[in-house]
């Protein structure tokens, strides 16, 4: 069995890896220690910090969603099926409160011709088969 340490290492081509995906870097957008030095020292905060989002009410349990990328696979399975019960959720509020107003929408039909149906006062009543107007 060969040791391999400092003196004797020579690289070969299975202690390398070849970047086939394309680079996520901007050219010229970044910052030198230099500059970012400056920049902390000024009170100048640099462009690479992302904005947050603050959800509407807040609480312990409520998901950064800026650390989803840092999840680990069973916290992001676990999100993933809360998330898809909440939109199933809300899926049936939406088809419940359509339901809802086409029956209040037929039954505001019915109401409409049930009233054009029925004679009212003003309208004069035809006089029944067997009398006479003398």
């Amino acid at each position: 069995m060969k040791v391999i340490n400092k003196y004797n290492f020579t690289l070969q081509k299975k202690h390398t890896e070849i970047n086939s995906q394309p680079s996520k870097t901007i050219h010229g957008e970044s910052y030198t220690i230099r500059e970012l030095l400056h920049k902390h020292t000024h009170g100048i905060m640099p462009a690479i910090i992302r904005e947050p989002q603050y959800a509407e009410d807040p609480t312990h349990d409520s998901i950064d969603y800026q650390k989803i990328n840092t999840m680990d696979m069973t916290e992001k399975q676990s999100f993933a099926a809360s998330a898809n019960e909440n939109v199933r959720d809300i899926k049936s509020k939406i088809t419940k409160t359509k339901k809802e107003k086409e029956a209040a929408k037929a039954a505001k039909i019915k109401q409409e011709e049930q009233e054009k149906n029925t004679p009212t006062d003003d309208t004069p009543s035809a006089a029944p088969e067997g009398e006479n107007k003398e």
